[in-house]
């Protein structure tokens, strides 16, 4: 699926909509018509594939709003910069807010309800959208050189175009449904705002369907569903439609290598432009190889690379990596387990951290020498030793007593289980101190070893907080959300097999 695809199917819908609704109801304006009617579609489509994902829109905007604190903190406009950690630690909220915004905008275009309200609605949504991606987009021209920090506001420092430069490598706009490069989106969005406009001034020519009382009713049940059906993904349950790249089914170990192979196999284009001439030569590697030093006169020729798109869109599948609790590479015992391996994962040991100063008494000795001409090692004349206080800083952690709970209560039974009918067990966290670990593992009584990864990559995996997987030889055969977890017996029946 592309974004050209889904614009003709929108514009298809739009078309058949527009031409249906004409033959009950003479809309005063088609063209007009046709637009509330593609973008109508697009909205409710939109905001349904972000529905199925609130958790993916609330980490978008959580690197969103990570980067733009950071960016008004370098200016004049400082204390702005404070709000965004708030927004942050309010993700989710902001999130479905915004999903349900969104779709309920799509459907008062669809219905013609509210005309004036809705023409607004769309243009201030879409100025979001934009600024969002927009931004997102023009990042790539910012320095990202972490010795020599360059504030997306110093535009004097701006340099030629480099995508690895942008800070959100996705908008986000149809959540993990279909990833858009950042320019395509920002040319979206800026496409979808003309239309905005157009609607400021054309708002009256909307075809309303049905009566008032309908419209209404009709609004208000979109919404109740809309809300139920996020709370449902975000918080009750593991996404209905599963989008992301660690599906059931799928082999993370043939996927990542695979996703490795097309990045080293990636096309690079050298471009070398003459100052004086304007004259343009585009290079691949084999010619650049033979050529290059025809063009190093930096005075006389520009340079920058182009690279084509791998051949296997690349995923979180390719950070996949993971390590014991020394920090030792234990990818391999996850993706090359040939037995049933039910593993247990968790993006955030919830705790509070203690930390307490402990004052222990320590030996320190002193040593008097005296050289011997001659000889080459010093004579020992007299050895002293004296008592010391040391300091040493002891942390300590009291975890979520509902986290705990759930190892405790639901995921640790499996586990035994498991272990005891010869299969493997497991448990995939975010990265976090060894003594925190190992704190965690004794309060549980968790007897399984823990491994760590990247947190968005398990996040990724799984959006319940702790979940369940079970993987055989790198496939994933089942995953759960916590408030699902099957029974043995189910879990023996149905996939140990």
């Amino acid at each position: 699926m592309t974004l050209t695809t889904l614009i003709i199917s929108f514009a298809i819908i739009g078309a058949f909509l527009t031409f249906i609704v004409s033959r009950f109801k003479p809309h005063r304006n088609s063209f007009i018509a046709f637009l509330q009617y593609f973008t109508g579609v697009w909205f409710v489509f939109s905001g349904f594939v972000k529905a199925v994902d609130p958790y993916g829109t609330s980490i978008k905007m959580q690197q969103y709003f990570a980067d733009f604190q950071t960016t008004f903190e370098g200016t004049p406009l400082k204390s702005i910069a404070g709000i965004f950690p708030v927004l942050s630690h309010q993700s989710m909220a902001f999130s479905i807010f915004m999903i349900l915004f969104e779709l309920i905008i799509g459907v008062c275009l669809l219905l013609g309800y509210q005309k004036r309200a809705t023409a607004w609605a769309f243009m201030i949504i879409m100025l979001f959208f934009t600024v969002l991606t927009g931004y997102t987009h023009l990042t790539g021209y910012v320095p990202n050189d972490p010795l020599n920090k360059v504030n997306f506001f110093e535009f004097s420092k701006w340099v030629a175009f480099d995508a690895f430069n942008r800070r959100v490598t996705d908008c986000g706009c149809f959540g993990d449904f279909l990833k858009l490069d950042p320019r395509i989106s920002f040319y979206k969005d800026l496409f979808l705002s003309a239309i905005g406009l157009i609607f400021i001034f054309k708002y009256r020519d909307f075809t309303s369907l049905f009566t008032a009382r309908i419209r209404g009713a009709a609004l208000l049940i979109a919404a109740a569903l809309t809300l139920l059906f996020s709370f449902r993904n975000a918080f009750w349950n593991e996404p209905y439609f599963d989008f992301r790249p660690f599906k059931v089914g799928v082999n993370i170990r043939d996927r990542k290598k695979a996703e490795e192979t097309a990045m080293a196999h990636i096309s690079i284009t050298y471009i070398y432009k003459n100052k004086k001439t304007g004259q343009v030569v585009k290079l691949a590697m084999d010619e650049f190889m033979k050529r290059f030093k025809e063009f190093s006169n930096k005075e006389e020729w520009d340079f920058k690379q182009e690279k084509g798109e791998p051949e296997v869109p690349q995923s979180k599948i390719s950070d996949f990596s993971v390590s014991d609790v020394q920090g030792r590479d234990a990818t391999d015992s996850i993706i090359n387990e040939k037995n049933y391996l039910l593993l247990a994962l968790s993006y955030d040991l919830k705790s509070v951290e203690h930390q307490k100063i402990v004052v222990r008494p320590d030996t320190t000795f002193t040593v008097d020498t005296i050289r011997t001409p001659g000889v080459v090692e010093p004579k020992l004349l007299r050895q002293a030793k004296a008592i010391i206080q040391r300091q040493d800083t002891l942390k300590s952690y009291t975890f979520d007593p509902a986290l705990a709970g759930q190892f405790i209560h639901k995921i640790n039974p499996l586990m035994e289980q498991a272990e005891k009918a010869g299969y493997k067990t497991a448990a995939l966290i975010a990265f976090a101190q060894p003594h925190k670990i190992d704190d965690f593992r004794h309060e549980t009584n968790s007897a399984y070893p823990f491994y760590t990864a990247d947190e968005l990559v398990v996040k990724t995996m799984i959006r319940s907080n702790p979940g369940l997987y079970l993987i055989k030889d790198g496939t994933i055969l089942g995953k759960w959300h916590i408030g699902h977890l099957p029974d043995w017996n189910t879990l023996k029946m149905s996939y140990l097999k």
